[in-house]
């Protein structure tokens, strides 16, 4: 269970917040996703964002392509000298790779 989808407790009245279903807030990959949660007293409301997940829509074929692509543009990166922002950005995005193909791995769809 995602840190995001355990169940919230109203500070005022404790009971337990009712969340509608994600929905996109943004556009492209990356994206932001927001919801929208309830309690019992004086219709308090909640918000909840978070970032869509990263190359979900992707085949394990080509996520693995990419993750060695930019392991590969990372590296050359360094041996270059280029900024560290640069390769910081690099850096990000083989992780967001490779976390994104190993999750497609460990957990396939149904």
């Amino acid at each position: 269970m995602e840190e995001d989808d355990r169940s919230r407790v109203c500070e005022e009245c404790e009971q337990e917040v009712v969340w509608v279903a994600w929905r996109s807030a943004g556009g492209g990959d990356g994206g932001i996703e927001v919801r929208e949660g309830h309690c019992g007293c004086k219709g308090k409301g909640y918000l909840q964002t978070r970032q869509q997940p990263y190359g979900l829509d992707k085949g394990i074929e080509q996520l693995r392509a990419e993750w060695h692509a930019a392991e590969d543009a990372y590296d050359e990166a360094i041996r270059q000298g280029r900024s560290p922002i640069e390769i910081e950005a690099l850096l990000h995005r083989k992780q967001r790779l490779k976390a994104a193909y190993l999750a497609k791995t460990l957990h396939p769809p149904r």
